[in-house]
């Protein structure tokens, strides 16, 4: 059944992860502990369960975690294990305000260096990547070093190039292509709770493509615009590289499994596009 490989593979990487996580500092939970009891409790007992529930109730507390995740600033991120998203997600129900308040420390110490080198060794292994790979390796140190301010505007142009690529899009790119890419990857063939897509296409058009306008007050503490164009210049923290690191990291993992049949619609609206 997929959606028990689905949770099964969540707590594989979930111990591989538990062993290089850091104890949390600045929070009074210890994450990593509070991980690892999650797991044995979902796995204690486990011929006992009453699998259609525990899929059901899984699966409802999916639908709360895109939406709590993304209306408290970050795309939904497919490496985290599901005891932790379903941790997030109670939060959420239980106290919305308190949740907000911890997020950012909770983000931070999950994807702290040992984390985020395990996302990036991924990367090393993925041969879209390749050409862009001495690229990505300079983003992760900079991360490490906190050389923010350099780590996004640096992922988010590899994000849009590695997009027009993987379509075969050649000649003048501009926002609407990108935009009408993302739509015919990520919303054509949403798998409904399990996977993320349309929360990270909503998350994309609602987060990095909202508009600015220079010396007013910013929409959005991650705009692509507003970066790339120099409105705004207090973009450069964890939180924003965090952020940028998870969104490439999604939409590597779906540009990977393309189809030829979603590449050629894809060109096809390039078309439509560039005929009006």
């Amino acid at each position: 059944m997929e959606s028990l490989t689905r949770i099964v593979d969540a707590f594989k990487f979930q111990e591989q992860i538990a062993e290089r996580l850091k104890e949390a500092t600045n929070l009074s939970i210890d994450i990593s502990k509070l991980i690892r009891n999650a797991i044995n409790e979902s796995l204690q007992g486990i011929n006992e369960y009453d699998w259609p529930a525990l899929f059901k109730e899984t699966e409802d507390d999916m639908i709360v975690f895109k939406f709590a995740i993304v209306s408290m600033g970050y795309p939904p991120p497919h490496s985290m294990d599901i005891p932790t998203m379903r941790m997030i997600a109670n939060s959420y129900k239980e106290d919305k305000e308190y949740t907000k308040s911890i997020i950012d420390q909770l983000m931070v110490d999950y994807y702290n260096d040992e984390v985020i080198e395990i996302i990036h060794d991924s990367w090393e292994a993925k041969e879209i990547l390749k050409k862009r790979i001495h690229i990505l390796r300079k983003v992760i140190m900079g991360y490490k070093l906190g050389f923010h301010d350099l780590v996004i505007p640096t992922l988010l142009a590899q994000f849009e190039g590695l997009l027009v690529d993987c379509f075969k899009i050649d000649d003048n790119v501009g926002g609407k292509i990108i935009s009408a890419l993302l739509e015919e990857l990520l919303l054509k063939d949403s798998n409904a709770e399990w996977d993320f897509d349309e929360a990270i296409h909503y998350y994309y058009t609602k987060n990095l493509l909202a508009t600015f306008k220079h010396g007013k007050k910013l929409k959005s503490l991650i705009s692509r615009n507003a970066i790339l164009h120099g409105a705004d210049i207090k973009y450069g923290i964890a939180q924003n590289s965090i952020k940028v690191i998870l969104l490439f990291d999604y939409i590597v993992h779906c540009l990977e499994d393309i189809s030829e049949e979603t590449i050629s619609k894809g060109q096809e609206r390039v078309e439509e596009i560039r005929l009006k």
